[in-house]
């Protein structure tokens, strides 16, 4: 009896936390994934900032290479590195590295089994006009779930990039099978005055038991751009034309503030209605010296009716937030959704197996 009544307590409550859920899209998908005990949240990539970046308008640009020709090119580590004509994306060949997914050399070397990469020897070249690499990678790695590949950039110039503790000048680029990806690094802040190399790696660790028995990629169409609004690095300053907001939303009665850098505005702000596009609520931007800098900012913490909004700023706009006495019930579940995805030692449906378990501890003790 006791039992049943638990049982009928947490469905009851489990019922009420969905039932709370701001965002119906996000409500739906938590059901299908059965509240996260059968899979895990499937990704949005349109609200990705991979997204985001291929609409910025680029300026200048350059071909910095084909990938027609080995010329300059090195490979060191396992696996190996050539062209390839089965798929190219700006003429007829594109760069082929691979890598092994294990041999029996691996047993004895620990976690880490090796590096296969890549290397194009620059020559000292100055990219400072330039504030990113945008290329496109297609990666052949049968039941991999979990694919990414390195890129690296060296410098020796005013700044060394690595520096003596091998920090900064490497990005890792998590892709998707079996397509071609289109991928960009911005690169505002990275020192970059005599580039001497341009680097790939793949870093092996071993074989899921769905996976094959290589790692390929192929690499294509690699350029130099300069494009607006490029991302800030450091401090706390937005990026020009952007409005900083809460993403996940504001609940009725919290401060409801944001940050604005927009360039010739007129001194004021709307609150738009997504559903109607109207303006709900008009105010003024206002000027705030803070420890960290100095800003413009709006408030509307006034402003208390539940909806789906967003805030205009001349022609800037935001993506639709909410206003919700139950807004945090969204973040909770996509952090429960994390730690489920997580999960060590458990197969976890469209990302790992169960995984470590070749990692064994022996205890030894110790008695005087």
């Amino acid at each position: 009896m006791n039992r049943i009544l638990l049982s009928t307590l947490l469905l009851f409550c489990i019922s009420n936390i969905i039932l709370a859920q701001v965002d119906e899209k996000l409500r739906e998908d938590i059901r299908k994934t059965g509240y996260l005990h059968n899979s895990p949240l499937p990704l949005d990539y349109s609200k990705s900032f991979e997204t985001f970046g291929l609409e910025k308008k680029v300026g200048q640009t350059i071909l910095f290479s084909d990938m027609e020709s080995l010329t300059g090119w090195s490979h060191e580590g396992i696996g190996g590195l050539a062209l390839s004509k089965e798929r190219s994306i700006s003429g007829e060949h594109s760069l082929r590295l691979s890598a092994p997914t294990t041999y029996p050399q691996f047993l004895d070397w620990g976690l880490g089994f090796g590096t296969s990469m890549a290397s194009l020897e620059v020559n000292g070249a100055n990219w400072e006009k330039y504030n990113r690499i945008r290329l496109y990678i297609y990666p052949t790695c049968e039941g991999d779930r979990s694919i990414y590949l390195n890129l690296y950039i060296e410098n020796d110039g005013k700044t060394k990039v690595p520096d003596k503790y091998g920090r900064e000048g490497f990005h890792e680029i998590n892709l998707i099978n079996g397509q071609w990806n289109e991928v960009f690094v911005e690169m505002t802040e990275l020192p970059r005055d005599k580039v001497t190399n341009l680097k790939f790696a793949i870093e092996v660790f071993g074989k899921e038991l769905t996976m094959g028995d290589s790692l390929i990629f192929d690499i294509d169409a690699v350029s130099l751009e300069t494009v607006e609004n490029p991302e800030v690095v450091s401090g706390w300053m937005p990026a020009k034309n952007r409005i900083i907001h809460s993403t996940t939303g504001y609940r009725v009665e919290s401060i409801k503030s944001a940050i604005v850098r927009v360039e010739n505005h007129t001194g004021g702000f709307q609150l738009v209605d997504n559903k109607s596009n109207k303006v709900v609520y008009e105010g003024k931007i206002t000027s705030k010296n803070t420890p960290i800098g100095d800003f413009e900012t709006i408030d509307f913490s006034d402003f208390k009716d539940e909806g789906q909004y967003l805030l205009r700023v001349g022609e800037v706009t935001t993506k639709p937030f909410y206003i919700n006495k139950n807004i945090w019930d969204d973040s909770a579940w996509r952090v429960l959704n994390f730690i489920f995805c997580e999960r060590c030692g458990y197969p976890v449906p469209g990302k790992h197996g169960a995984c470590h378990a070749d990692l064994n501890g022996t205890f030894k003790l110790f008695v005087n």
